[in-house]
């Protein structure tokens, strides 16, 4: 589900922190000092006339208030953007639960929306405001009350447009509407989703970011001034912008033939549909159940965050079917014969002392929900033995219907080498393959 406004946030959040290092910087320094003393040459060592000294020294105290307050404004922003990002993301998630949108309040009642993104330009200009009036008694008339005061009031008029247009496009990002369309559903051979398990480690992680939050506004109100503010405002801006990011990246699951594939961070955990009771819902998130408890409760985010009940589908589907299935019997045959005497077997050549299987019992082995990695895999080899140029298709899209990253490489190996399998069967080899190696999932290369 995509949220409308986000890329505002990430261009924002980007902006900042491009800024932070250029003022935090030796040569960001070097040109700020440069460009303030050009300035300050040009304003009050260069003959102008009036409205053009009024000019540059507006400009001169506009670009010195930007630099002074830049910190402190940008934590604020920094804060409140990516509590707007949270508050968005509680609003999808009320919504995919059936309930109301909590920010719906807010889109009702314009005239609180103006208070709030008019107060933080208001707040500011009023010191320049109070100190403009206070010193109105020590100029000498109308022209030299303009003179002194005319410049400070254009740059404060500057610094508050600037901050009144950030707060009004917070707010737009804030309430725009959330995106409540359905996502087109993903086709049978497409089986990987961005989900996240939610275990105690993710609830640390997020745990650990508010702390970084509050922190930041400790810091924000207490040492602006700090030399060492900067840089840990920008790695607090850079956490916030790769954080969502790295979580899409490294949660997936993959919903395939033979289970459930879960990938959170760096561990792994498979889930086999003949192992799971049900898969059932739990708000917006999803569990999966085994043995009358949930073993793992998967939250949906991205462009999946509204496929939960596809999911959901997809995974009771598949369990019932394992249930249902009728090849338990050629799948302890795969197991326990010689490939080349199971494909004998399937070709009616092994006589009345040997179970015979056919190859469509044997295809049921491969893309059903009952079997396991070793029984898909030895009915793979058998089938490997001679294929067709559909059945290798055939065992080419099952193996891309694996969601177990070892069983899913061991059949794509079979499916493009059957060749080799075959002539080395014939030859009274049996390669049937023993605990499988760990390899990479194709989710997890580069």
């Amino acid at each position: 589900m995509r949220r409308r406004g986000f890329g505002t946030v990430l261009a924002g959040l980007g902006g900042a922190l491009f800024f932070i290092l250029l003022n935090e910087s030796a040569a960001g320094q070097h040109l700020w000092a440069r460009l303030l003393a050009a300035l300050v040459r040009q304003t009050y060592a260069t003959p102008h006339s009036w409205p053009a000294y009024v000019a540059w020294r507006a400009m001169n105290e506009f670009i010195g208030a930007v630099h002074y307050l830049s910190p402190g404004l940008l934590a604020l922003a920094s804060v409140t953007t990516i509590g707007g990002v949270l508050a968005r993301a509680l609003s999808s998630a009320r919504l995919r639960e059936g309930k109301p949108d909590p920010l719906e309040r807010l889109r009702s009642r314009p005239r609180l929306q103006r208070w709030i993104q008019s107060t933080p330009a208001v707040l500011l200009s009023l010191p320049w405001l109070l100190e403009a009036v206070f010193n109105a008694g020590l100029h000498a008339g109308l022209e030299g009350w303009l003179s002194a005061e005319l410049p400070g009031m254009l740059a404060t008029a500057g610094v508050v447009a600037l901050t009144y247009l950030a707060s009004r496009s917070g707010m737009r990002a804030l309430l725009a509407p959330v995106d409540e369309e359905s996502e087109r559903p993903k086709e049978a051979g497409e089986i990987v989703f961005s989900a996240v398990a939610v275990t105690a480690r993710t609830r640390g992680l997020v745990a650990g970011f508010a702390a970084a939050t509050v922190a930041m506004v400790s810091l924000t109100l207490t040492v602006p001034s700090d030399p060492r503010f900067g840089w840990a405002l920008a790695a607090y801006v850079l956490t916030a912008l790769s954080a969502p990011l790295f979580f899409q990246r490294a949660s997936r699951i993959a919903v395939g033939i033979d289970g459930v594939w879960v990938r959170d961070g760096s561990r792994t955990r498979f889930f086999a549909y003949r192992d799971l009771d049900e898969a059932r819902p739990r708000g917006a998130d999803l569990e999966l159940v085994a043995g009358g408890r949930a073993v793992i409760r998967l939250q949906m985010h991205g462009d999946d965050a509204g496929r939960r009940d596809e999911v959901l589908a997809r995974v009771n589907e598949a369990i019932a079917r394992s249930r249902e299935s009728t090849s338990h019997g050629a799948q302890m045959l795969v197991q326990a014969l010689p490939a080349s005497h199971v494909a004998s077997s399937a070709r009616g050549g092994e006589g009345y002392r040997v179970p015979s299987v056919s190859r469509d019992q044997l295809w049921e082995v491969v893309e059903g929900q009952a079997s396991d990695a070793a029984a898909r895999t030895a009915a793979a080899e058998v089938l490997a033995i001679q294929l067709d140029v559909g059945e290798r298709a055939r065992l080419r899209v099952a193996a891309g219907q694996c969601a177990e990253p070892r069983l899913r490489v061991a059949l794509e190996a079979l499916a493009g080498d059957a060749d080799a399998e075959g002539e080395t069967l014939e030859q009274g080899h049996d390669r049937r393959p023993q605990p499988l190696p760990a390899v990479v999932h194709p989710d997890d290369r580069g």
